[in-house]
């Protein structure tokens, strides 16, 4: 997820822009993952979410476009205990919205602008609708380019029924 109408830089195919591992860290430090048996990351990437979730391998379940698995077509038998991911920004809301429906713990990356409405979009109605229980506004702008910084605010929201996030706090700056 970055910015590209800056300059001549083009957007990358299916919006692969990799999370650093710097904005992932902070936010596991509050997930309670003993409470963790099915985890599944609906845009894997380079797998830089899903290797850092320590579950063997059989508890873990990941899609990418770019390798044969569309997660907006794909259909689950089980629940999730959690669903973690950087959705492509151009359908964040598509995938929002099936994650919600799938796990008990949503946790997305997500441009805290995204909370804005347009008029096109109804995003007061989806938030008004769908509001998260936490979110977790990182301190420094993370690099999805390996290059400087982004050129937007960013934060983990998260949507915690199944009990795993270890703060109270709606809002708690990483």
């Amino acid at each position: 997820m970055t910015r590209t109408d800056k300059g001549n830089r083009k957007r990358l195919k299916h919006d692969a822009y990799q999370t650093p591992f710097s904005a992932i860290r902070p936010m596991l430090n509050y997930v309670y993952m003993d409470g963790v048996f099915r985890f599944l990351e609906p845009c894997r990437g380079s797998g830089n979410i899903y290797d850092m979730i320590e579950l063997p391998a059989k508890q873990k379940v990941w899609c990418e476009i770019s390798g044969g698995r569309d997660y907006l077509k794909t259909r689950f038998r089980k629940r999730f205990d959690l669903i973690m991911t950087n959705p492509p920004y151009s359908q964040w809301r598509e995938f929002l919205e099936k994650s919600l429906t799938e796990a008990d713990t949503v946790i997305y990356l997500l441009r805290l602008n995204c909370l804005g409405s347009g008029s096109k979009t109804r995003r007061a109605e989806f938030w008004n609708n769908n509001r998260p229980t936490h979110l977790f506004p990182l301190q420094k702008r993370p690099s999805f380019t390996h290059g400087g910084t982004d050129m937007t605010d960013y934060g983990w929201f998260v949507w915690d029924r199944g009990a795993l996030i270890k703060t109270r706090e709606w809002i708690t700056v990483i």
